[in-house]
């Protein structure tokens, strides 16, 4: 057997091994923290704070936007109290690019997502 068809059947199953890995493996995507939170947050129960509801009544926003859209939002880790006690909080910054930009502190209760401060700042 020559050289060359070896090299041949070597590359035909060296790419067949390649179809199969991505067959196997080609769809999975990686997911980060703050899309693991906020996949966590989106699933338990939520409650909103007195300051929360009168900041989303001053500005007209019904607060089923916020629990409907929270993947929109990432987790900003670097002013986030993951630790704090009783309950560790997150700042979520809002995503995707709006007339408004809202900022949301929330706390993780162990089973329960509560709302505690909304911010609204106005794009210019």
């Amino acid at each position: 057997m020559s050289f060359i068809r070896r090299l041949k059947l070597f590359g035909i199953g060296f790419l067949m091994g390649l179809l199969i890995v991505y067959i196997l493996f080609g769809q999975r995507q990686c997911t980060g923290n703050s899309e693991l939170k906020i996949q966590e947050l989106r699933h338990q129960p939520h409650f909103f704070s007195d300051s929360f509801l009168q900041q989303s009544v001053l500005h007209h926003i019904d607060t089923t936007v916020f629990t409907r859209h929270l993947s929109r939002f990432k987790v900003d880790f670097n002013q986030s109290k993951v630790h704090a006690k009783p309950f560790g909080f997150y700042i979520l910054i809002s995503d995707t690019p709006s007339v408004s930009n809202y900022t949301l502190v929330i706390e993780d209760r162990d089973s329960i997502t509560y709302f505690k401060t909304l911010n609204v700042t106005q794009k210019q």
